[in-house]
């Protein structure tokens, strides 16, 4: 498109001097009639309007073959959504939020796994004792670390466990240590 504005208005500027010249030759021959410069005009224009409609007919075209090279909806597989966790933010680089899933963490600029548990300080004891945690952990004095049954969705688990009044704190574990690209034997 860039190529083609100044080509089209050299074409025009060609156009209009060629004819003008001509036209002042027309001008000083006496025996040459009206008619002959009024059918000149005539092309002319007419030449001038088909330049036009090519020009807007080249733009819409490339206006539509930019438009359809487009994508019309992100795919799901590369989307991206941040949440926050632990209290820093986190981008789910593939939109999920559970075990396994990799995550990027703004606040260190590094990547990491979730491991798939929680590490929990709790201000009653009482609540560790139920079934609904999943596996439980004593770590230290009044700290857990509890892993969630497999059936359970990790997001809304980790939304209930934040929004327990018995609980402190909540960190969901995150494996920030490098892929190794070596082979084990």
């Amino acid at each position: 498109m860039n190529v083609k504005l100044p080509l089209l208005g050299l074409t025009l500027v060609t156009l209009i001097g060629c004819n003008l010249t001509e036209e002042n030759e027309v001008l000083n021959e006496p025996n040459k009639s009206v008619t002959v410069l009024a059918d000149k005009a005539n092309t002319e224009t007419k030449e001038v309007r088909e330049v036009a409609e090519v020009a807007e007919v080249a733009e819409v075209a490339e206006v539509a073959e930019v438009k359809s090279k487009l994508p019309q909806k992100l795919p799901t597989q590369n989307r991206q959504t941040t949440k926050r966790i632990n209290g820093q933010k986190f981008k789910l680089i593939n939109g999920r939020f559970e075990k396994g899933a990799a995550v990027f963490n703004f606040a260190m600029q590094e990547f990491g796994v979730i491991k798939g548990s929680f590490v929990i300080v709790v201000t009653n004891k009482q609540v560790v004792t139920k079934q609904e945690l999943g596996k439980i952990d004593n770590i230290a004095r009044d700290t857990y670390r509890i892993w969630p049954n497999s059936e359970e969705d990790f997001s809304v688990y980790y939304q209930n466990l934040t929004s327990n009044k018995d609980i402190t704190r909540v960190e969901v574990e995150i494996d920030y240590s490098p892929k190794s690209t070596y082979e084990m034997y």
